[in-house]
């Protein structure tokens, strides 16, 4: 349950935490909410994201399917792994995006 309850609360707050600011923005300026014209860093984090969930459901819904389980059961391992997932995704994505130049991606896509 608890495992169910963190799920939605994410999907929720990626909703709500995007939608109502979007709304708010289109309601006030009268336009669209202009991401830029290059998308590759926004497509960096969304890369990231899957990574971040691919892992997430594999290890707690894969292995319920592979064991044949009737629910999906988080121990000490899978928590261990999950938080070392989230220290890799936060380095790299903080070397992709905060690394000085030379990172031209940086400065072509993310810098804007």
């Amino acid at each position: 349950m608890a495992v169910a309850n963190g799920m939605g609360s994410q999907v929720i707050n990626i909703l709500i935490g995007l939608g109502v600011p979007w709304l708010l923005s289109n309601i006030a300026a009268g336009k669209a909410v202009i991401i830029g014209d290059n998308h590759q860093c926004l497509q960096v984090a969304a890369f990231f994201q899957f990574g971040a969930l691919t892992l997430c459901c594999s290890l707690l819904l894969g292995w319920a399917v592979v064991t044949r389980s009737n629910k999906a059961v988080l121990n000490r391992f899978k928590a261990v792994i999950l938080c070392a997932g989230y220290v890799v995704v936060i380095v790299f994505y903080g070397v992709i995006v905060f690394l000085p130049a030379p990172n031209a991606f940086v400065s072509r896509s993310c810098k804007n």
